[in-house]
């Protein structure tokens, strides 16, 4: 897969499947320290750690295996070796769209499909059944649309930028925002600020007293050292707290990405207008032959 990937992709970033490489652990490790649970914590708050930088990973991938005396395990070294093709923290400049633990999105449509079809199928019954699929997810999808559409959001508090939110972003993603923003504005506080060359730095603290930098260059690029913009592209809760205090109400529309929102996919015709459509062409065709 790997030198396929490069060949026929060659614009595209392969990575390893998270899931996959912790669930080797066990079998790799020995049986000892696989049953040891501080250990397996250890390694995981390392590995699963999408918050961290490179630097902070190279560190704390070094203590875990020190103390825990796996520095000669050769499948940890190799995994070590090839951690740029799995580790967060090595697809920073890349936008993953949250897809940075598991393929649930593509096992999921695999299994949509699988369910439909067999080797045995004959041309024009496997295509019988792929438009059978295609068409049952277009339904779920105009289905959910029309909730989205329909159904007002829960609101923990009755902030502008929460409605505003909630009238771009699609339902799920909405909750996520919400989250972020009831965080920043209850939960965070800015503790420095300095503004040079038109370069404005903020320093946040969250709740547990951890700091993060926020910058925001030429009054729209911004930058957290949190990486959550970078990884997802939407806003965490270092940047809501300053737009409090900068008494901003609405998000930045540079940074609503298209993909959240609800107008992220024009609605097609449905298959019913489809077969609407082509059933008066082709009664139209057969009046023409009868004439």
């Amino acid at each position: 897969m790997k030198i396929a990937i490069a060949d026929v992709f060659a614009g595209s970033r392969h990575r390893y499947y998270m899931w996959h490489i912790m669930t080797k652990v066990s079998e790799k490790v020995g049986a000892e320290t696989s049953k040891n649970n501080e250990f397996r914590r250890a390694l995981n708050s390392v590995m699963w750690n999408e918050k961290s930088t490179r630097t902070e990973f190279e560190i704390g991938w070094k203590t875990v295996i020190g103390k825990y005396g796996v520095h000669e395990n050769r499948w940890l070294t190799r995994m070590y070796e090839e951690r740029a093709s799995w580790e967060p923290a090595f697809f920073d400049d890349v936008f993953m769209g949250g897809l940075l633990r598991n393929t649930s999105r593509s096992e999921a449509e695999n299994r949509i499909f699988q369910g439909n079809m067999n080797k045995h199928l004959c041309l024009v019954e496997f295509f019988s059944r792929f438009e059978r699929a295609v068409r049952k997810q277009r339904k779920n999808h105009l289905e959910l649309s029309a909730s989205c559409t329909r159904h007002t959001p829960v609101f923990e508090t009755l902030l502008r930028i929460k409605r505003l939110a909630a009238a771009v972003y699609t339902l799920t993603i909405f909750y996520e925002v919400q989250n972020e923003i009831s965080a920043g504005c209850f939960k965070c506080r800015v503790r420095a600020f300095t503004e040079a060359e038109g370069l404005k730095t903020y320093v946040v603290e969250d709740e547990n007293e951890q700091r993060y930098t926020f910058i925001v260059q030429d009054g729209s690029n911004i930058e957290c050292t949190c990486r959550m913009y970078a990884r997802i592209r939407l806003l965490c809760s270092h940047v809501f707290v300053v737009l409090k205090d900068e008494h901003i109400d609405d998000i930045p529309p540079q940074h609503i990405t298209p993909r959240w929102a609800r107008e992220a996919v024009k609605h097609s015709p449905t298959d019913r207008d489809e077969d609407k459509q082509n059933g008066t062409n082709n009664l139209a065709h057969g009046n023409n032959e009868e004439g």
